[in-house]
C-alpha cells in the first residue's frame, strides 16, 4: 500500500513538472525565442550605397532576454539591409536601439587570413565614426509590426 501512495504521488509530481515545462516552452514564439519584428533599412556614405557596411542594434534598456541579443544585417550594393536575430531576416524585438555601423574596406583579391578561410576584413572606412557605443547618435526604435526604418545617411568627414 505505501509502495503504491509513493508511486502515485511520483506520478502527480512528474504531471505538475511537465505541465509547468509546457508552459515556458509555449509561452515565447514558435521558436522559443522572444517575439521579433522583421526590420529593414538603408545605410548610405556621403550619398551613396554603403554595400558591405555592417549595422548592429544594441538594445537601449531591455529585459533580461533581449539585453544580450545584438540584431544586425549587412549591407547590399544598394545599401539595403534586414536585420537577423536568431534566423536570417527575423528581425528583432521590438523596443529602443542605440545603432552602430561598420564599413569595412573590401580586401584585396586572393587575400585570406592565416588559416585559409577566405578573405579578413579591411580596416573600417568611416575609421570607427560610427562604431562606438558610448558615442553612437544612431538610434532606432522597432515597433511591434514590420518596420522600414529611414536611412543611416551617414558622412565620411
Amino acid at each position: 500500500m505505501r509502495h503504491r501512495t509513493v508511486m502515485l504521488c511520483a506520478m502527480r509530481l512528474s504531471l505538475v513538472s511537465l505541465g509547468l515545462a509546457g508552459v515556458v516552452v509555449f509561452s515565447g514564439c514558435g521558436d522559443g525565442k522572444v517575439k521579433r519584428y522583421a526590420v529593414s533599412g538603408n545605410v548610405t556614405v556621403d550619398g551613396a550605397p554603403a554595400e558591405g557596411a555592417i549595422v548592429i542594434f544594441c538594445p537601449s534598456e531591455a529585459p533580461a532576454e533581449v539585453k544580450d541579443l545584438r540584431p544586425s544585417g549587412v549591407a547590399d550594393a544598394q545599401g539595403a539591409f534586414k536585420l537577423m536575430s536568431i534566423l536570417p531576416g527575423d528581425g528583432a524585438p521590438a523596443g529602443e536601439y542605440k545603432v552602430i555601423i561598420k564599413w569595412p574596406s573590401v580586401p584585396p583579391p586572393g587575400a585570406s587570413d592565416r588559416e585559409g578561410r577566405g578573405p579578413k576584413p579591411g580596416p573600417d572606412r568611416l575609421k570607427g565614426k560610427y562604431y562606438d557605443l558610448d558615442k553612437t547618435q544612431l538610434k532606432a526604435t522597432v515597433e511591434k509590426t514590420s518596420n522600414q526604418l529611414p536611412p543611416f545617411e551617414l558622412k565620411t568627414k
